[in-house]
């Protein structure tokens, strides 16, 4: 019942983002594929830029598990994509889009980052986005693990290397690379003792 009075409310004045993004919630939450489809799409179409998106069920990833229609998978990948190119330097589009790509192209979602940060190189989300794709890509290995690497060889960020490498090393197969970039992390900033 409630649910239906927001999807009223919505009807009502579309422009109510903060409304829009609980529907998105409660349909990721819930598994309703086709009603998630409908709030993202007309979200990513009119408002990419929307901290609406930075919430968990606007991302790919939350729902791919129960995500079966591959069409809109195709279509919101193409509105992302109109998205980034008609704002190649909107941070917040192109890290949102980063979200929405790590549920199905690391590779994809590290190249926004990648544009993002050139935007913006001390935007903390984006830096956080990195490091939760940069993770995934290197457990995923292959492509998005080469993005990565070629993303981190031209970094001058000592707190990205660092926090990679802090994650890296936890895990016996990657620590030696874990110790590498924290030794790069550490020669870019002697002072820092993480």
């Amino acid at each position: 019942e409630q649910v239906a009075e927001m999807e009223a409310a919505v009807e009502r004045n579309p422009e109510d983002l903060a409304l829009r993004g609980k529907l998105l919630e409660y349909y990721s939450a819930s598994a309703n594929e086709k009603e998630w489809g409908k709030h993202l799409t007309w979200l990513v179409e009119r408002h990419p830029e929307s901290p609406v998106l930075d919430g968990p069920g606007a991302a790919l990833w939350s729902v791919k598990g129960v995500l079966v229609d591959e069409a809109l998978v195709r279509t919101l990948r193409e509105l992302w994509e109109r998205a980034t190119v008609m704002n190649p330097s909107n941070v917040a589009v192109l890290r949102h889009a980063a979200r929405f790509y790590r549920g199905n192209d690391l590779a994809a979602a590290i190249e926004a980052l990648r544009r993002a940060r050139g935007v913006d190189p001390q935007d903390r989300q984006v830096k956080q986005e990195l490091m939760v794709a940069g993770f995934s890509a290197w457990m995923a290995g292959g492509a998005p693990r080469e993005e990565l690497l070629r993303l981190l060889e031209g970094s001058k960020d000592a707190a990205e290397m660092g926090e990679l490498g802090r994650m890296l090393v936890m895990r016996a197969e990657w620590r030696v690379t874990g110790v590498k970039l924290l030794e790069q992390a550490k020669a870019l900033d002697p002072s820092d003792p993480r």
